[in-house]
């Protein structure tokens, strides 16, 4: 029960995680659509799977046993089709959300190290041609490795008609993957639980922080690291973060949000710097992150740079318009008019002068000539 648990809320939080990703990406990407999808995905479940009727895969192993999952794919539609299935590595968003869409993203280094990568371990892409209304039955074998003893392995699959699929390789690495463009898709999650689970519990270590532009907004992002094969669900973890000048105790930004946490995987964190100048110079960062079970703390000191700053500032589409060059302006102008003014009215002042003694001078001439 407790498994199946899990395996619903990982869905959920994959599901919520795709819809966050593509509301917040760019303007191209759309929300997934399973209703209108021109094939149907039923999960297959290995012997060792306790719910027969899961709509996902949740299994329990020893290292070095293996599984056979299958997929029953059929074509809805009378026309031959073709669809993609493509496994990924359970991940967390900036957000704290779970998620299985970043297919080509590198490996987080904890996950690459224990070698229990859903993707290493047996779970491959294949291309899947539907005749019309025709049904497709395809198995995978995954198997735990020998040495991975204790701990959770999460991912899942995604299917999605090839009529449908853009592929792209974004200059950003963290972007990695397969761009949505409103096309139905499917995905089944997978949970395999090793050895003894309960022994396991996650650890964070807050590991790097950089200024960035991310939705067109400055931001300063901390890099959080889960490293061990155990997750966090239902945004179990409270974060707190906040940004000081260094040797100071004013907070010049700040953040708290939940967050769940996939198992050996890593999350940029924004601190975002809406409507306000990001500074430069050199700051700490102080985290506090918590579940009902275990606590974390973690101070770190950055430095932003003048070039840095100004930079990322240029790009932030939310800073308000400032109008002092504006006022600045403005001054100028009337400065000139006033002097313009000054030096018009003496001019004029002169000039009459002149004109009024030219005339004095000629009633004297007429008086003398009378």
């Amino acid at each position: 029960m407790k498994r199946k648990v899990v395996v619903w809320s990982f869905l959920i939080s994959g599901i919520f995680g795709l819809l966050m990703m593509l509301n917040t990406g760019p303007a191209s990407a759309a929300t997934l659509n399973v209703g209108s999808a021109n094939f149907t995905v039923t999960p297959i479940p290995p012997k060792q799977q306790s719910e027969r009727d899961s709509s996902s895969f949740d299994v329990l192993l020893t290292p070095g046993a293996s599984a056979d999952f299958g997929f029953k794919v059929q074509n809805k539609v009378d026309k031959a089709i073709t669809v993609k299935m493509r496994p990924a590595v359970a991940t967390t968003g900036g957000t704290g959300s779970l998620g299985y869409t970043q297919f080509s993203a590198p490996l987080d280094n904890t996950l690459a190290r224990l070698g229990v990568a859903l993707t290493k371990i047996g779970a491959k892409s294949e291309t899947i041609k539907l005749p019309p209304k025709g049904t497709v039955t395809i198995k995978q074998t995954i198997t735990v490795p020998n040495t991975f003893l204790n701990g959770v392995i999460l991912g899942g699959y995604n299917f999605i008609s090839s009529s449908d699929l853009d592929s792209y390789q974004d200059k950003s690495s963290s972007q990695k993957g397969i761009r949505l463009k409103n096309q139905p898709a499917y995905e089944v999650g997978v949970l395999i639980l090793v050895g003894k689970t309960e022994t396991v519990k996650p650890s964070l270590q807050l590991r790097t922080i950089r200024p960035a532009v991310q939705n067109a907004r400055a931001v300063v992002l901390f890099n959080l690291q889960n490293t061990m094969p155990m997750y966090i669900l239902n945004q179990g973890l409270t974060l707190q973060a906040k940004m000081y000048p260094a040797g100071s105790k004013k907070v010049i930004n700040s953040l708290k949000q939940k967050m769940s946490f996939a198992p050996n995987s890593n999350a940029d964190v924004p601190l975002v710097f809406e409507n306000q100048q990001l500074p430069s110079g050199k700051f700490t960062l102080d985290v506090v992150a918590s579940t009902d079970s275990q606590h974390w703390h973690f101070r770190k000191n950055f430095t932003i740079s003048n070039a840095e700053a100004n930079r990322l500032n240029r790009s932030n589409l939310t800073l308000k318009s400032s109008y002092l060059w504006l006022w600045i302006l403005i001054g100028v102008l009337v400065l000139i008019f006033i002097v313009v003014l000054v030096v018009w009215l003496y001019r004029r002042g002169i000039k009459r002068g002149q004109n009024m003694r030219s005339t004095g001078n000629a009633d004297n001439r007429r008086r003398r000539g009378r």
